[in-house]
């Protein structure tokens, strides 16, 4: 190979490296959540679907407020970001700081014993959370408007 070639390789091979380093995103592995999803209410006073989650291991809350058309009815899937601005979510580490969420996704099955599901944020500062839930449906209508 000649040396202007080698040195060609070696340039586009630190580029790749370089682009997929700055693409990837820290996420944390998912963690099992328990809490309780009820009705409440939208920033615009809209019926809306509360799911406020605890670590079942360490102390962080992940708090969704959810308002997509049709409602939360299980099976479902709710989705939020800036160009669907249909939810909101709040994630606290377990030092108790707190972060709202750019985006995010909460799936919902029935079961049993109430609801279960999986969710995912992600955060202003690029790193990303994911967990699996199960939550007790508090059967309370919230007042709205």
């Amino acid at each position: 190979m000649k040396p202007l070639k080698v040195l060609d390789a070696i340039v586009i091979l630190a580029g790749a490296t370089i682009v997929a380093a700055c693409a990837s995103t820290p996420e944390t592995p998912a963690q099992e959540f328990t809490g309780t999803m009820s009705s409440g209410c939208a920033p615009h006073d809209a019926p809306s679907t509360v799911l406020d989650l605890k670590a079942s291991s360490g102390e962080a809350t992940v708090s969704f407020n959810l308002w997509p058309s049709g409602g939360i009815v299980p099976p479902a899937t709710a989705e939020f970001d800036a160009e669907r601005p249909l939810g909101q979510a709040t994630f606290c580490n377990s030092a108790g700081t707190c972060t709202p969420a750019t985006r995010g996704r909460v799936s919902v099955e029935s079961d049993e014993s109430g609801v279960r599901g999986e969710w995912s944020i992600g955060l202003a500062d690029g790193s990303s959370y994911k967990g699996t839930f199960r939550a007790q449906w508090l059967a309370i209508q919230a007042l709205c408007g």
